[in-house]
């Protein structure tokens, strides 16, 4: 959380009885502020703007919420003379926030995106899941996420509970070596739980040895989002597909394939990818999103 201390005060001013909200609204304007070296309750009006433009929020009601959080902070920030009497999230109209909203269901990240998101994930089960999905590992309703052990990892390679083996990145080693051997989870709010399992993947309430079921990586996945450390329109088919273009752009530069050849080769390490691509236009249209 950026300037923590000044922030933990305006939190505890709050006569609200649950705060977690304002936490979540913190971490989400924490890269942001590191960026723009300043904290948000000093941000200007195209600073406020860029700042939601980055969240690539899908609805009024979502932006609505963060910017009446933020717009509390500056004027309590203001009664303790820390910034001027001039509050940008006040000055947002519905016209302003129309036109910051994502509108492409089919949105796509760059892999520098993905990794600073990954790398702001404090757990690192929920690293490996979407650092997982980002190098095409899925399977039917999960199962290569939940039944992924890190002993399978061997050589830059991966054999997954399907029976697939695919390369993986040093990166995702790494983070599997270290969530195989984490027995603590830290919640949104802070709280540190213990959790159970003999995978790479545990949860706080299975016995010890058992596996986290598919609908907990979805949970866990979706608490990601709503920390705010990927945007909401992002979802899990968004990841894998990211994915594979950017496998494919590794490809063409390995192996100076022309761009469908490269798509080709994709399938087999990307196979779970929801569904293929209507036309070779569109994906070259998402392949540029990406690689450009």
């Amino acid at each position: 959380m950026y300037n923590k201390e000044i922030k933990t005060r305006f939190i505890n001013s709050l006569t609200v009885l649950t705060k977690t909200r304002y936490v979540t609204v913190f971490n989400k304007t924490e890269k942001y502020e590191e960026k723009l070296d300043k904290d948000c309750m000093i941000w200007d009006l195209e600073e406020v703007k860029a700042f939601f433009k980055s969240l690539k929020y899908t609805s009024v009601r979502q932006i609505k919420e963060v910017s009446l959080v933020l717009e509390a902070y500056v004027n309590w920030a203001s009664t303790e003379r820390l910034c001027e009497n001039v509050n940008p999230y006040a000055m947002l109209e519905f016209e302003d926030i129309a036109k910051l909203l994502v509108n492409d269901p089919n949105v796509v990240i760059t892999k520098d995106e993905l990794y600073d998101a990954v790398d702001t994930i404090r757990n690192y089960g929920d690293k490996f899941i979407v650092l997982g999905m980002f190098e095409g590992i899925c399977g039917e309703r999960y199962c290569e996420l939940s039944m992924a052990n890190y002993e399978d990892i061997s050589n830059g390679e991966m054999k997954l509970y399907s029976g697939r083996v695919i390369p993986v990145s040093q990166k995702l080693a790494e983070i599997a070596r270290i969530a195989s051997e984490t027995y603590e989870y830290t919640t949104i709010g802070g709280k540190t739980i213990p959790i159970n399992g003999n995978g790479i993947l545990k949860t706080a309430n299975n016995s010890a040895g058992t596996r986290m079921v598919p609908n907990v990586v979805v949970q866990h996945f979706d608490l990601i989002r709503e920390e705010g450390i990927l945007p909401r329109v992002i979802k899990p088919k968004n990841i894998m597909e990211s994915g594979r273009l950017d496998f494919i752009k590794q490809e063409m530069e390995k192996t100076h394939l022309p761009l469908k050849e490269a798509a080709m080769r994709s399938k087999e390490r990307h196979f779970y990818i929801y569904g293929p691509w209507r036309s070779f236009r569109e994906f070259n249209e998402k392949y540029v999103k990406v690689t450009s």
